[in-house]
């Protein structure tokens, strides 16, 4: 719907998940342990497909040109934009300078299914400060699944869709890595399922 790309995204639907990935631990454990699960959990729900379709989205100016770190980053993280892509752009909600139109960017475009791991790569590095890193967020979209995958940073991941039955099943095998503080709202939901 319309909030699949808003920010707090679990908030915004019912059902929903809310895993923690990343815990309390020195850095590079920190981020091989979002990494390790943000790919457990992605494999578990799609990893029979070829294809998927990915969505990116950053904050930068309004000309796609005046963003080029962004994409470099991108390539630097393997990751190359199809010339398929479809692009497009908001204007930021919040600007502090009126004189400056900040923009939220928009790209969208299919990947085949074993390049997931670059994105994840580049969105869970990027506030570790480990390289190579991407500024963008990571949206995974299965529109036959009707289920859609956010890792947001190294902290976690929300996981959202239509796909009750898919998100009930993520929420029974993945139970452990649920966010403690979301927890309740999300065991309402899916314990009440399993009766």
């Amino acid at each position: 719907g319309d909030n699949a790309l808003a920010h707090g995204i679990f908030y915004l639907h019912s059902p929903s998940l809310r895993i923690e990935l990343a815990g309390d631990k020195p850095y590079l454990k920190m981020f091989l342990r979002a990494y390790d699960r943000s790919k457990a959990i992605i494999d578990f729900g799609l990893s029979d497909l070829q294809t998927i379709t990915v969505c990116l989205s950053f904050y930068g100016v309004k000309s796609l040109v005046g963003n080029l770190s962004v994409f470099r980053n991108l390539r630097r993280c393997g990751i190359r934009i199809p010339k398929t892509a479809e692009i497009w752009q908001v204007r930021a909600e919040r600007v502090f300078d009126e004189d400056w139109d900040l923009m939220r960017n928009f790209i969208c475009f299919e990947i085949e299914f074993t390049e997931v791991e670059l994105l994840l790569w580049g969105t869970l590095a990027n506030e570790l400060g480990i390289r190579p890193r991407s500024s963008c967020k990571l949206y995974l979209f299965d529109f036959d699944r009707q289920i859609l995958f956010h890792p947001y940073d190294d902290r976690g991941m929300d996981i959202i869709g239509s796909n009750r039955d898919l998100l009930h099943q993520i929420y029974l095998k993945f139970n452990d890595w649920l966010l403690d503080y979301d927890r309740q709202v999300m065991d309402e939901y899916f314990q009440h399922r399993s009766s």
